[in-house]
């Protein structure tokens, strides 16, 4: 009885010491990852931080723009030169990869560049104050974040002072087509998102979409971005945020990220990306008649439509 006592409490014993050695495995790999970030150099600000002017008048321009994740031996994007002009609308576009998220997270100040820079009526935009910049600036990614809060908070964190402004409110979410669900809550904008908290309503990923573009709808910003704002999206909704955007956008400059190539037809000009480089650029009828990428990728879309209408 005394060995077979023994044996049992050292095989209980023995397990609660493996598990606890992988607990700690576990955790030092989590570890890793914090001191990792801790040990990441600070923004580098200049001595001389300079106002966002309040209107843009000689436009964004580009120089010799490269961008290279850290632990990668490869840029993401290469030798970028482009000048966007006052209240121009533009539209990149590319495959999976090319670099067109990359590119506008630098021309916004969210990436510091390698080599090369980004500058706003002349002046480097990493000369310039960081707040006064994003105050002047909105933008929907797709890795967009669904606060576990009201609708209210969801969309007024694009302008905090205005965040209780009812009606400021009513037109972001009519622009980006929330109002449509969130008219039928009862407690409108102070109805609780997501399922963290009790009483909380989940979204689809389409609703979550279209309240992080009326946040950016919120903010009455000079410079507009959307990174593949409509991609979960039915056409018909899509085509809606589409026109109300370009609506909004009027005299503001606005920078398109899409895989439809639909909206490029309204935009004022095209550039092209393939492995972290602009390989085209025009208008839309221009870049049709070079027969190169853009045209290639936008019979490939064309003629789903084109056939009758239907798949044969």
């Amino acid at each position: 009885m005394a060995l077979t006592e023994a044996f049992s409490s050292a095989n209980n014993q023995l397990m609660i010491i493996a598990n606890n050695l992988a607990i700690i495995h576990q955790n030092i790999l989590f570890a890793r990852e914090l001191f990792a970030f801790f040990e990441l150099p600070e923004e580098e600000q200049s001595a001389e931080q300079r106002r966002m002017p309040e209107r843009i008048t000689r436009g964004i321009e580009v120089r010799d723009l490269s961008f290279c994740y850290p632990n990668r031996a490869e840029p993401s994007i290469r030798d970028i030169n482009l000048h966007i002009a006052p209240g121009q609308k533009i539209a990149i576009v590319g495959d999976n990869g090319a670099g067109k998220s990359t590119l506008a997270k630098c021309m916004l100040g969210l990436y510091t560049p390698t080599t090369g820079s980004v500058c706003i009526d002349g002046a480097d935009i990493r000369n310039l104050e960081r707040s006064d910049l994003r105050r002047k600036i909105t933008a929907v990614f797709q890795d967009y974040v669904r606060y576990q809060m009201t609708v209210r908070e969801n969309i007024g964190f694009g302008s905090l002072e205005r965040m209780h402004d009812d009606a400021w409110l009513e037109v972001a979410a009519a622009k980006s087509g929330a109002d449509e669900f969130i008219d039928r809550m009862p407690q409108r904008f102070d109805a609780l998102l997501g399922p963290m908290f009790e009483g909380g309503r989940e979204l689809s990923h389409g609703q979550w979409q279209k309240i992080a573009i009326g946040r950016a709808y919120f903010r009455d910003a000079e410079i507009v971005v959307l990174d593949e704002p409509t991609a979960s999206m039915d056409p018909l909704t899509e085509a809606m945020v589409f026109e109300n955007f370009l609506r909004m956008a009027e005299g503001k400059t606005a920078i398109i990220i899409s895989h439809r190539l639909g909206i490029c037809k309204a935009v004022d000009r095209i550039y092209v990306m393939k492995n972290g480089r602009i390989i085209e650029q025009g208008t839309h009828e221009e870049l049709l008649g070079q027969n190169g990428e853009y045209r290639h990728m936008y019979e490939t879309q064309s003629k789903w439509y084109d056939r009758h209408g239907l798949l044969e």
